[in-house]
């Protein structure tokens, strides 16, 4: 379960793209989420409905423990493996690909309604699968502490360069 408090009407879109990476890329599965207008955290305390959203949402995650029922219990979004509706659009001005999980997409439009057709493969093969979690890892991330551990004294030696670059003299 994803719960964001926000404070700023407006300024959501993008409430969900980091707690859904950072949770897909440990391997769990998110099955609802929810924002909730609040200034202060505490504040939530006076909202009879955002509180019974969030008591709902522990009772579906208990019962999803319980029963090892992961599925998607939410207001369903565009895209089907992280339920977000960031979607980017590519250069070839025809395919969309969900800014989270990296699959890509062909817009159409459904009864006035636009609608994203995702391919099979690619909701398979999604960023977040173990298989891809563990080739980033392996060949991306691992390797970098060699190159980082390489390099560590030459950037140390530039970088001074630009530590008092906006002193005054």
């Amino acid at each position: 379960m994803i719960i964001v408090p926000y404070a700023t009407r407006g300024w959501t879109p993008y409430a969900f793209l980091q707690p859904n990476m950072l949770l897909l890329f440990l391997g769990m599965e998110v099955i609802d989420r929810a924002l909730i207008h609040t200034q202060a955290i505490n504040e939530v305390l006076l909202y009879d409905k955002a509180l019974g959203k969030a008591r709902k949402m522990g009772k579906e995650l208990a019962k999803a423990v319980k029963t090892g029922d992961v599925s998607y219990r939410g207001e369903p979004g565009i895209c089907p493996i992280c339920q977000d509706r960031v979607l980017r659009i590519l250069r070839d001005d025809q395919t969309v690909e969900c800014g989270v999980c990296g699959i890509k997409g062909k817009v159409v439009v459904e009864e006035g309604k636009i609608r994203v057709r995702f391919d099979k493969h690619a909701i398979l093969n999604h960023r977040f699968t173990a298989e891809n979690i563990y080739r980033h890892f392996t060949y991306h991330i691992k390797p970098s502490r060699d190159y980082f551990t390489r390099t560590r004294d030459i950037t140390k030696e530039r970088r001074e360069r630009y530590r008092h670059y906006l002193k005054a003299d």
